[in-house]
């Protein structure tokens, strides 16, 4: 479900409620440079709010594949959209010209993708097998093991100021920076090696954000702030993804639909 927060109240969006939203089990969201928010998951279509209606879309090459799992939507600033899959890999929408990139493809090693973060004009893709495959428009670049992470399966990605932070799913957490790169053990990892965390990020304030399965957390730097559907608004404990707009909303994609909390 779709919520927005405001002045202490809630809002739904649902596929019952809510004309041209496709389903309610998204595993993901992005926002555009409108500002518009995009979902998707099991599923060729994607589906997204203008901030006055819903519309579902076929038209970025999805089509052609029978099934397809998206695990990932992210834009950058030219309003490039960059698309991860479970099984069929990535793809670039430029222009309204739709390419996907397999195995193997300039460089790029991954079929599934498991995040994807846009950062310093360049696009980092996470997935299973190939650790971290950076694309600057034209080519990959890998990162692995062998140029310091932890593993070579990457859950989830956030940036922050130059600086990048890959969570290994019980295998801690990377943290690189002009291409040096941290390891921080599972025991130093807090909450963010829980066995459900599915989505890390930082806001504009420079506030960590962890959706996972039970919670979403907010850390100030200072204090954990929790949110759950423990008589905090929140309707269901499954979080799958989280994004920021403009407007300083924080978009979360559930299990069972998304919200948004302002």
């Amino acid at each position: 479900f779709p919520v927005t927060i405001c002045c202490g109240s809630w809002t739904a969006f649902n596929g019952t409620n809510s004309a041209g939203y496709y389903n309610d089990y998204p595993l993901t969201c992005g926002i555009d440079k409108n500002n518009n928010p995009w979902f998707g998951g099991f599923g060729k279509e994607i589906w997204t709010y203008d901030g006055t209606a819903w519309s579902t879309r076929i038209d970025f090459g999805l089509d052609t594949v029978d099934y397809v799992q998206i695990q990932a939507i992210k834009f950058n600033a030219a309003g490039n959209m960059y698309i991860g899959t479970q099984n069929h890999g990535f793809y670039e929408v430029k222009g309204g010209v739709s390419k996907q990139y397999l195995g193997f493809d300039m460089g790029f090693y991954m079929n599934q993708i498991n995040d994807i973060m846009v950062l310093g004009g360049k696009v980092y893709v996470a997935g299973e097998g190939g650790g971290l495959a950076i694309y600057d428009g034209s080519s990959f670049t890998t990162v692995g093991p062998n140029e310091g992470l932890q593993s070579d399966a990457v859950f989830t990605l956030t940036g922050y100021q130059g600086e990048v932070c890959a969570s290994h799913k019980n295998h801690g957490l990377s943290v690189g920076k002009n291409n040096t790169w941290t390891k921080l053990n599972p025991s130093d990892a807090g909450v963010l090696e829980t066995a459900g965390t599915y989505s890390v990020k930082k806001d504009a304030a420079g506030n960590v954000w962890v959706a996972g399965y039970g919670a979403i957390y907010k850390y100030d730097g200072k204090n954990w702030t929790t949110y759950n559907s423990n008589g905090t608004g929140i309707m269901d404990d499954y979080m799958l993804d989280i994004e920021f707009d403009s407007k300083n909303n924080v978009w979360v994609a559930f299990g069972t639909g998304y919200r948004d909390w302002e």
